[in-house]
């Protein structure tokens, strides 16, 4: 009876973490996009080198000012 309630339990759980992994994804995805840029603008030119301290400056203007879901 335990075990079946702690498999329902951990079901439930499992689920709720997919959904929440799954509403991550978008900003995931534009912040390594975001990063990648970034970085690989010192590429083009050692003056375009950027600390990690600037990239989430960048990214954290980014999460301020875009549109709310």
């Amino acid at each position: 009876m335990q075990i079946e309630k702690a498999l329902e339990k951990a079901k439930v759980t499992a689920h709720e973490i997919d959904t929440s992994r799954e509403n991550y994804k978008g900003v995931a995805k534009r912040g390594a996009i975001l990063f990648f840029s970034m970085v690989g603008l010192a590429q083009i030119s050692t003056m375009y080198e950027y600390s990690l301290q600037s990239y989430l400056k960048v990214f954290n203007i980014a999460l301020e000012t875009s549109k709310r879901d």
